[in-house]
């Protein structure tokens, strides 16, 4: 088990490759990044997105396909030796925020607020057009992840036109627009912000070998 992955090179892939990225998720990888649209120097990208940290830059029709917080969790727990359990808690951390980022950020689509038949298919109409959309389909997704010997830090960015949060139970997160599933990651976390007007979420584990 090493602390920095640095033997692990960027990895930057056409835009759209959703199996080649899907791959390389399943192994020791470092930094993922889809590239811009013909505007994009990889040895830019590379000096930006160098070891130690674990990043990934995807569109949001990109990031959508893939299991990102499973196998994010998984390389941090390659990397920093956390138990199993910790794991666990920081891939459902991040299976959270990565959704509220795609869904609620990059899609701008508020939450159901009435569980009806009517307002799922609404709901589930609106998501399957905008990820085909621009800009939505578009927008970026960024996650990166740094540790040191006593905690773990996790960054999760959109694009999307941000929020305010405001307190919300646990038991009533399901159903708050303005909740974005803060409650559930605040109890995973040992601690969170968010920045950038609710575009930014940082999460902070303490490490528990």
């Amino acid at each position: 088990m090493s602390d920095f992955p640095q033997s692990v090179p960027p990895q930057i892939f056409p835009r759209g490759a959703v199996a080649a990225i899907g791959a390389a998720l399943h192994g020791s990888f470092s930094t993922l990044l889809e590239e811009e649209p013909e505007t994009t120097e990889r040895s830019a990208i590379t000096a930006a997105f160098a070891p130690p940290f674990l990043r990934v830059s995807l569109t949001t029709a990109t990031a959508w396909e893939l299991e990102l917080a499973r196998h994010l969790a998984r390389r941090i727990g390659e990397n920093t030796g956390i138990a199993p359990a910790q794991v666990e808690n920081l891939e459902l951390a991040l299976q959270e925020a990565i959704a509220n980022a795609l869904i609620h950020g990059n899609l701008q689509l508020a939450s159901i607020t009435r569980c009806s038949p009517v307002d799922l298919n609404h709901f589930n109409m609106l998501l399957n057009q905008r990820l085909r959309q621009t800009p939505y389909a578009d927008r970026r997704l960024q996650v990166s992840a740094s540790w040191t010997e006593e905690q773990i830090e996790v960054r999760v960015e959109d694009e999307g036109a941000g929020y305010i949060p405001v307190p919300v139970a646990l038991s009533d997160c399901a159903n708050t627009p303005s909740g974005r599933g803060l409650a559930i990651i605040r109890r995973l976390a040992d601690h969170v912000q968010v920045l950038k007007g609710g575009k930014l979420l940082t999460l902070l584990f303490a490490r528990h070998p």
